[in-house]
């Protein structure tokens, strides 16, 4: 394993700037999640690191040593590619041990750690197969483990679980997880799920126009979002922004008679965020209180997503069935937070206040 670092990475296609100023730091052994929308980079960073393109501007660090003038091949890092490209007319083992031939390795050797890795990733029973014989998730299971054999220093994986149905990613969520504890190699993971944002990552990076907008822990991320587009872009569902202005003795107003009470200064504009599970029916204690209309109740089972309209502002609470039962399409109801649930941003800016 080993250490990764960027350096003021700058990438642009054309006059269109892709990667713009990115500094970041990956430890040795740990696994790191680059996470945003279509378009904000990611996948370019990515390509960067493997040194299948070439950064207009920065260096990439690998074990403190520049690479940017070296060869993918000479950076000794493995990719996990979204479309597993797989050798077709090669079996599950060939396929595994195909950067191992090239080494010239003895076939002893390399039989011996293809199976060592086919066994450890529960698909020894299929090495004598072809890609087209397989499931999905043994096709991603194959392409890791083409990866795994070679150990690499870092592991680079591009979005691998986009092409699985719902329960299989969550399965292979569990494989990847299980499978950095028993390697301990650095990873370096691309996604635009939050889901295996939050469940796989050691730290998050949440990128957005090319540019970092957060670097923390999941829960730091989830609990003291820096900005509004982090504040949206985790968490399901995605977190309430009500618009509110100070007024001079510190009370907040909003839309509806939506009232709060900070007990500090903040700006004269700004949004306050609640997570739709710090959203509920009022009470006393609340440091946000506000007026809803019930538009739609969605039963989860033990759980309910009800769907409310304040003013202009659409609101997501997210309930117990036994709190939500007796709930109605066009009821008018109080709803609050905690004050240590509010999450309070600049309105211009979109940072946290």
């Amino acid at each position: 394993m080993s250490t990764l670092e960027l350096v003021g990475i700058e990438k642009g296609f054309g006059t269109t700037p892709i990667v713009r100023g990115v500094d970041l730091q990956c430890a040795a052994g740990e696994f790191l999640i680059l996470v945003g929308p279509s378009g904000c980079g990611k996948s370019t960073l990515l390509r960067l690191i493997a040194g299948l393109e070439d950064p207009d501007r920065g260096d990439v660090r690998i074990g403190g040593e520049r690479v940017n003038d070296r060869a993918p091949k000479d950076r000794d890092i493995a990719m996990v590619f979204q479309s597993y490209a797989l050798y077709p007319h090669m079996t599950v083992a060939e396929n595994m041990g195909f950067a191992l031939a090239l080494r010239k390795l003895p076939r002893a050797d390399i039989d011996r750690q293809v199976r060592e890795t086919a066994e450890a990733l529960g698909i020894a029973h299929l090495l004598e197969r072809k890609p087209s014989q397989l499931s999905g998730g043994q096709r991603q299971r194959v392409a890791m483990g083409r990866a795994i054999v070679r150990k690499p220093k870092i592991f680079l994986f591009d979005e691998p679980l986009s092409n699985l149905d719902a329960h299989l990613r969550g399965q292979m969520r569990v494989e990847l997880k299980k499978l950095h504890q028993r390697l301990g190699t650095t990873m370096v993971y691309v996604t635009h799920d939050q889901i295996e944002a939050m469940t796989l990552a050691d730290r998050i990076v949440v990128l957005d126009q090319g540019k970092v907008q957060q670097v923390g822990s999941p829960s730091a991320v989830f609990d003291t979002p820096a900005t509004t587009f982090v504040a949206k872009f985790i968490g399901t569902p995605t977190i309430n922004l009500v618009p509110m202005r100070c007024r001079p003795d510190g009370a907040l107003e909003g839309p509806a008679g939506a009232r709060a009470t900070l007990g500090r200064v903040v700006p004269e504009r700004v949004a306050v965020g609640v997570r739709p599970h710090a959203l509920g029916l009022a009470k006393p204690e609340h440091a946000l209180t506000l007026r809803a209309r019930v538009e739609v109740v969605e039963p989860l089972g033990w759980e309910a997503h009800v769907h409310l309209q304040c003013g202009e502002v659409a609101l997501t609470s997210l309930m117990t069935m036994a709190e939500a039962q007796d709930l109605a399409v066009g009821m008018d109801v109080g709803l609050g937070a905690m004050l240590g649930e509010l999450h309070v941003f600049d309105e211009g800016s979109g940072r946290r206040a």
